[in-house]
């Protein structure tokens, strides 16, 4: 007996294959006999994605007018399947930060810096990478900050008993996120002198973010 094959599917964590026994045939079967496969059943050889997977199969009987006319030589059989991988979704979720001079994210937590669709039963990611495409507030023409900035998502990270080459992973940037400025103190001290004009030098900047500098001019 042949022709038996297996459908091609998108992985879904099991190793259960469909098969299709319309087209299997009898080898010294009567011409004129009438002979068909009553059951059977199929497994990949593991469940993981991949092409040209061996399916095992199994438990294999006669159906058909004239079954009982003969008897199998064998009730299994193996042939070949694909196991395609699954679509998988990593978007980059909204935040806000204060400007700190990098592309950092405020978070990297699942539901918090990025959420995931697609992924198979308890099957999990770890982490993602998420960061800033540039670390500089972002302001209009009248110098108001927007909410533009754009976070983009990339090397996901597989959690526990998750293997990525099971999924075809798409990212998708987050583009209304914010960098608020960073919010610098201005002091000082001169001698009264019956006027309100304060000379610059006279001012101090407060502590900056990392090495950055700022100058004061005029009064």
């Amino acid at each position: 007996m042949s022709g038996i094959t297996a459908t091609n599917k998108t992985y879904d964590g099991n190793d259960t294959a469909t098969l299709v026994t319309s087209g299997a045939t009898f080898n010294d079967m009567f011409s004129g006999d009438v002979l068909n496969v009553a059951t059977s059943s199929g497994v990949f050889s593991d469940a993981r994605a991949a092409v040209g997977k061996t399916v095992s199969i199994s438990g294999i009987t006669l159906g058909g007018a004239d079954a009982g006319n003969y008897t199998l030589t064998t009730s299994t059989a193996s042939t070949t399947a694909t196991i395609d991988p699954k679509a998988l979704t990593v978007t980059a979720l909204s935040q806000t930060k204060v400007y700190d001079s990098n592309t950092s994210v405020a978070s990297s937590a699942l539901n918090v810096g990025y959420s995931v669709s697609g992924l198979v039963g308890s099957e999990s990611l770890s982490g993602v990478t998420l960061a800033y495409t540039n670390a500089n507030v972002s302001r209009n023409g009248g110098g108001a900050v927007l909410s533009d900035k754009t976070i983009a998502a990339s090397t996901a990270v597989a959690g526990a008993s998750t293997q990525l080459s099971d999924y075809a992973i798409s990212y998708v940037n987050n583009t209304a996120s914010t960098i608020t400025p960073y919010v610098v103190s201005l002091t000082g001290t001169r001698v009264y002198d019956a006027t309100t004009d304060v000379a610059a030098s006279k001012l101090v900047i407060g502590t900056l973010v990392g090495s950055e500098t700022l100058t004061l001019t005029g009064v």
